[in-house]
């Protein structure tokens, strides 16, 4: 792990300024005092100078973002026996889009239609293009279920008659092949 990570989570720790140029110090980083730990904790704001620890913290929220979202698809992935991906892609899109809307006010909202209005529309449209999949996916789901559902009756009705006939079979495979 590289000193600069290795300072930022001894400040996340609540490790003081003092026992952070401690560190520094016995690993070979000499000359740092407690106003450049002060600015390096507040951050440069400045990335051409370099990240300081704020930058750092934000930089390790992003990438947490970014697991849980990736954990959350796995998850809707792993619960819908893996055949489902773009289900898990259509709600990730979806809560992304809900955490947009809801951090909008009115008043942010009047600002931006003022400023650039054809965004809001984007915002809009997409969000509708993504219900628009979500009802055109349950229907698919409903049909698998009723074609499920005739397959399970022709082989019930088969097992009452002694065994698959071939059109028995014929029928099931029609079944299978248009899902």
């Amino acid at each position: 792990m590289d000193l600069r990570n290795q300072v930022n989570q001894r400040l996340r720790d609540g490790a003081t300024y003092g026992a952070v140029i401690k560190f520094l110090v016995e690993h070979g980083v000499p000359g740092v005092n407690e106003e450049n730990m002060s600015h390096w904790f507040k951050g440069s704001g400045d990335p051409e100078k370099g990240s300081g620890y704020q930058d750092w913290l934000k930089e390790q929220g992003r990438l947490d973002d970014m697991r849980i979202k990736r954990e959350f698809a796995l998850k809707v992935v792993q619960e819908n026996e893996g055949s489902k991906i773009h289900e898990a892609a259509v709600q990730i899109a979806s809560s992304q889009i809900y955490e947009v809307l809801t951090d909008l006010d009115p008043e942010t909202i009047t600002k931006q239609l003022q400023g650039n209005p054809e965004q809001y529309s984007r915002l809009i449209n997409a969000l509708a293009k993504l219900s628009d999949q979500g009802l055109k996916y349950e229907k698919y789901l409903d049909e698998v279920k009723q074609r499920k559902e005739r397959i399970q009756k022709e082989l019930a009705a088969a097992k009452g008659k002694g065994g698959i006939t071939k059109e028995t079979i014929d029928r099931i495979e029609h079944e299978l092949n248009l899902l």
